[in-house]
């Protein structure tokens, strides 16, 4: 077994050694920059193996190696915020350790209110907040805005956030829940309603087993009723996935290892000249950069005999280009930009969650904790909750309390 214990005190005494020394003068940076920039990075690295959490640790650790490995300039804010997230997960671990997590987790119950009052707003076509987009993002200015998408300026972030509610709601009066399926029907989010018939089977199936199979009869009826009226008012962004992810796979077989590093998905850096376009209709398409002005146009199929006849007859005319900031799947994100090396400290970080919760007492506040980090699990499949702010805040803050309410029974099957 790691004796972590012993990584902590050199890893300690080689920040004290190194920080007050460390010079480099090939980058042509200035001396106080380069020096602050390394007592940065140092001081990441110190606290990944004080975060309490060997995988949360090991993760932050790749962060910094992939970022210095790759270009600093672009990945240095998503490194930052991965770092805070840990600082989250660190002071809620503590926290929580003594302390019921259920008062704090009612508070978004309120926020949940004020979002419904903003809804009813929005569809009605009063909002101070936000104005129409079109699907590439240009503000529609003369257009009145009516997504019902609440505080979160968008409809999926909505949904997202009102999966979260429900199992929270649901240790109060489970009998209300389902009023809630009103507002995150006017979302119109399929991978949403997978989360919560996944998250909420698994509250009803350790709180309310007798109600268990009734609920999957209906939620598995009703469930695919609304997928198919969903496929069938939208297709092409159902089938605009699968080309785009076909894409991002292929790419990161290029580089399996350690990927192409933070925050490169959306960006071009000096290991990847391309960027994730779509057109109109929603087909897959490359941007690879020529120069600084310009770039080279390709569209991409899974079948390459299709891709190479699509790109030598296709009328590029009046071409509308939409940008894949990301893959809308957290877990094609990771592979892409921290390769296999990322998917399998994910893979060892849900196995240790599986056996904390395997041997914890199965408290109703822990059965919440689990079925909210569920929804987390099964919408980023679709989305990208942990690449949003206003979803992702929450993450660590579960998570810590998730990891202080198992630590014992854990300890206790781990010695």
């Amino acid at each position: 077994m790691i004796d972590i214990h012993k990584f902590r005190h050199w890893v300690l005494m080689a920040f004290l050694f190194v920080c007050p020394i460390i010079y480099n003068n090939t980058n042509n940076m200035d001396l106080r920059d380069f020096q602050e920039r390394a007592f940065q990075i140092g001081a990441m690295v110190v606290f990944a193996f004080f975060v309490g959490n060997l995988w949360i640790g090991a993760f932050l650790v790749l962060n910094v190696l992939s970022l210095l490995l790759n270009t600093p300039s672009i990945g240095l804010q998503q490194v930052l915020n991965v770092f805070l997230g840990c600082v989250l997960f660190s002071v809620s671990h503590s926290y929580f350790k003594k302390n019921e997590s259920t008062p704090y987790l009612k508070i978004l119950l309120w926020v949940g209110a004020l979002n419904l009052f903003w809804m009813i707003l929005q569809m009605n076509g009063i909002d101070p907040l936000y104005i129409a987009q079109d699907a590439s993002g240009i503000p529609q200015l003369t257009a009145t805005y009516k997504d019902a998408s609440g505080l979160f300026g968008i409809k999926m972030a909505n949904a997202i956030f009102i999966c979260l509610l429900m199992p929270i709601l649901a240790s109060i009066n489970l009998w209300i829940v389902p009023l809630l399926l009103v507002p995150l029907y006017y979302t119109r989010s399929s991978v949403a309603c997978i989360s919560i018939l996944i998250s909420m089977g698994f509250y009803i199936y350790h709180i309310h087993r007798k109600l268990f199979i009734w609920f999957i009869g209906i939620s598995l009826v009703g469930g695919l009723a609304y997928a198919i009226y969903d496929f069938k008012d939208d297709p092409s962004t159902f089938k605009s996935r699968f080309p785009l992810w076909h894409a991002v796979t292929k790419y990161s077989l290029i580089r399996p290892i350690l990927g192409y590093g933070p925050d490169s998905f959306r960006n071009y850096t000096k290991q990847k000249d391309f960027l994730f376009y779509s057109d109109y209709d929603y087909n897959t398409a490359l941007l690879t950069q020529r120069d600084e002005k310009t770039a080279y146009f390709k569209y991409y199929e899974m079948d390459n005999g299709k891709m190479h006849d699509k790109n030598d007859r296709k009328s590029f005319d009046k071409l509308t280009l939409n940008w894949w900031d990301n893959p809308h799947n957290e877990y094609f994100q990771m592979l892409f930009e921290y390769g296999f090396l990322g998917l399998f400290i994910l893979g060892g970080f849900i196995r240790e969650l599986t056996l904390r919760f395997k041997f914890a007492i199965k408290s109703k506040e822990l059965i919440v904790l689990s079925s909210c980090l569920l929804v987390y699990a099964i919408s980023g499949i679709g989305h990208f909750p942990i690449h949003l702010a206003r979803l992702a805040f929450l993450f660590p803050i579960l998570l810590g309390a998730f990891i202080a309410k198992t630590d014992n029974t854990y300890e206790v099957q781990s010695a």
